[in-house]
C-alpha cells in the first residue's frame, strides 16, 4: 500500500511536499513513523491525500510504524 509521508528535510534537498512510501498496512493520517531518506532514517508524519500515480517508481518501504501513540489530530 503506498502513502504519503511528511519529513523535514533541509531547504537545499529541493522537497515541495510529501512522499510516497510502502506500508504493510494502511495508517491513519497523522500517524508517526520512520523512514528512510537518503542514508538515514527520519521521523515522518503519514500524509493525508493520494499517492503519486507514478507506477515507474520503486517506492521504499517504512521502517517502523510509532501506532503505541495515537494519530495526531488535523
Amino acid at each position: 500500500m503506498r502513502l504519503r509521508v511528511a519529513i523535514e528535510a533541509p531547504q537545499h534537498t529541493g522537497l515541495t511536499g510529501p512522499l510516497d512510501y510502502l506500508g504493510e498496512q494502511p495508517l491513519a493520517p497523522g500517524t508517526l513513523v520512520r523512514v528512510p531518506f537518503g542514508r538515514r532514517e527520519v521521523a515522518g508524519i503519514v500524509w493525508d491525500g493520494e499517492p503519486a500515480a507514478d507506477a515507474d517508481v520503486e517506492l521504499r518501504p517504512v521502517a517502523a510504524a510509532l501506532t503505541a501513540l495515537p494519530p495526531l489530530g488535523a
